[in-house]
C-alpha cells in the first residue's frame, strides 16, 4: 500500500483513508458515514453471514427480514448452502410468524416431506407449509388446485378421534381460505370451492343449534369456536330466498372469514409476500341452498339461522 502511495500521502491520514476507498467498494458519504458502492457487496456479505447462521443460532426472524433474491444466489453458490437450509428448517420447528415465500420455495427443492415426517422432533405446521406452498404459485394453477383438493380430501377432516390433530385440520382451513380468496374468480376452482363449503356444512352441529331455537336463543350466537368449521361457516354467512323458499341461497363472505382466522386462529408459520386488501363484501361466494347435501328440515333451518 505504502509503495503506491506518495510522501505527502504517507504523512496524511486523511489521504491515505481517501486512496484506500477511492475505486473500492466502500463510499464515504455524508460525513464519516460509509456505504457500499453497489448493493450486491452488501448482499454478499450479507450472504457470507448467513452461511455461519448455524454456527451463530441466527433467528429465523433475522434471517427471514434479510433475505432476497440475490442473497439466495450468493448462498447457493457457496458450500454451506445445504447446512443453511438445514439450520432454517430446524429453526421453523421453534418460530411463528411470517416466512418470505421466496425463502420458503428455496427450502422446498431440497425438503424431503417423507423424511422430514420420519424425524423424532418434526413438526406438522413445518410439514403442512411445504404441502400448501403451490397455492401461493398462481403461474401453475394446476398444482394450486390439486393442493387445494388435497388439503380439504386428506387435512381439513383430520379429527383427533381418528387419531389426527385437531390443530391440523384448523390450520388447513386457514390455507383453504386464503387460497379461496386468491382463486375465486377461477373457474376452474369453483367446484372445489363448494367442496369445501360442503365439508363446512357437514361440521355444523344442527340438533344442537335446533335445540338452541327451541330455547328461545337466537342460534347463530350460540355458534362455538370449538367448532371452528360451524363458527366460520355460520359467523360470516348470510341467507336469501327471493321469492320460494326452495329457491332461497347463501352467501358466504371469505374475506372476513379470513380476517377472522387471521386475529383468532393463525398457523404458527404463514407466507409472507402476499397482501390482499380486503374491502367489505370483496369476496362474497354464493350458491343455492339446494345444492347442499342437507335434508329439507335442515336446509329450512339453516336457511332461518343464517337470516337471524
Amino acid at each position: 500500500m505504502r509503495r503506491v502511495l506518495s510522501a505527502d500521502q504517507q504523512m496524511n491520514d486523511e489521504g491515505l483513508l481517501r486512496e484506500l476507498f477511492s475505486g473500492a467498494f466502500i463510499e464515504r458519504k455524508f460525513g464519516d458515514n460509509f456505504y457500499f458502492a453497489h448493493r450486491s457487496f452488501l448482499e454478499f456479505f450479507v450472504a457470507k453471514k448467513l452461511e455461519r447462521a448455524a454456527n451463530e443460532k441466527l433467528p429465523l426472524g433475522v434471517i427471514n427480514t434479510v433475505v432476497n433474491e440475490e442473497i439466495i444466489s450468493f448462498l447457493k453458490s457457496g458450500r454451506s448452502f445445504r447446512r443453511f437450509i438445514d439450520y432454517v428448517v430446524t429453526s421453523m420447528e421453534r418460530y411463528a410468524g411470517e416466512l418470505k415465500l421466496i425463502l420458503l420455495e428455496e427450502m422446498q427443492r431440497t425438503f424431503d416431506r417423507e423424511q422430514y415426517i420420519r424425524r423424532p422432533a418434526a413438526q406438522q405446521h413445518v410439514d403442512l407449509i411445504f404441502k400448501v406452498l403451490p397455492l401461493y404459485n398462481p403461474s401453475d394453477e394446476e398444482a394450486a388446485l390439486a393442493t387445494f383438493l388435497e388439503l380439504i380430501k386428506h387435512d381439513l377432516p383430520i379429527r383427533a378421534s381418528q387419531g389426527g390433530l385437531t390443530e391440523r385440520s384448523q390450520d388447513a382451513l386457514y390455507f383453504v381460505v386464503d387460497a379461496i380468496l386468491f382463486y375465486s374468480s377461477k373457474s376452474e376452482f369453483r367446484s372445489a370451492i363448494e367442496q369445501a363449503i360442503s365439508f363446512l356444512v357437514s361440521r355444523v352441529d344442527f340438533s344442537y343449534l335446533r335445540k338452541s331455537r327451541q330455547e328461545g336463543y337466537i342460534a347463530r350466537t350460540r355458534v362455538r369456536r370449538t367448532n371452528l368449521f360451524e363458527y366460520a361457516l355460520v359467523s360470516f354467512s348470510s341467507a336469501s330466498i327471493g321469492g320460494e323458499r326452495e329457491a332461497a341461497s347463501i352467501s358466504i363472505d371469505f374475506g372476513r372469514m379470513f380476517e377472522d382466522l387471521s386475529e383468532t386462529r393463525k398457523p404458527k408459520i404463514t407466507v409472507a409476500n402476499r397482501g390482499l386488501p380486503i374491502a367489505a363484501g370483496q369476496f362474497l361466494y354464493s350458491l343455492p341452498v339446494k345444492t347442499l347435501a342437507l335434508s329439507p328440515n335442515d336446509r329450512d333451518l339453516f336457511v332461518d339461522i343464517l337470516r337471524e
